[in-house]
């Protein structure tokens, strides 16, 4: 016959002990995994407001409409009316990676947009933007674009 301890399980210090380590470790990782998302929404407007620039400054160039179409998904930029040898609502490339600039949004990164948003905007050949004042709010980040001007900051 096999004796069996009668002791088994773990004592009240060893329990404590693991609850100290499992709070001091939660208490360090918690706020790392918080910035996180500040950081991947942070990426999200820079990298927005940099696609806005480059609408803007294309326009400018190319003396074609540019427009600037956002979803909850994804982004793009495309010449509604065509330019020169593209075809209409063909997409702009990258000048860095020569990829079209369509491009998908983290899924833990929600925008807001304002009242009188379509889902997209058009910079015409001046580089202007001609219908209302648009904001966009991505997290803690406000992005404003000007009317007539079309300036976005």
């Amino acid at each position: 016959m096999i004796n069996f301890p009668v002791n088994q399980g773990f004592t009240l210090l060893e329990l404590l002990t693991v609850i100290i380590i499992v709070g001091i470790l939660s208490s360090t990782a918690l706020p790392i995994f918080s910035r996180q998302q500040s950081y991947i929404e942070q990426g999200v407007y820079l990298e927005l407001l940099a696609t806005l620039h480059y609408a803007q400054k294309q326009a400018l160039f190319s003396q074609c409409t540019v427009r600037f179409t956002l979803t909850s998904l994804d982004y793009q930029l495309s010449y509604p009316d065509g330019c020169q040898d593209s075809p209409p609502n063909s997409l702009l490339y990258s000048p860095d990676t020569q990829q079209t600039l369509h491009k998908k949004i983290d899924t833990h990164v929600h925008i807001q947009t304002d009242t009188k948003w379509q889902g997209y905007l058009d910079y015409h050949a001046l580089g202007t933007y001609n219908v209302h004042q648009h904001s966009l709010k991505i997290g803690k980040h406000n992005i404003y674009i000007e009317a007539i001007t079309g300036y976005s900051h």
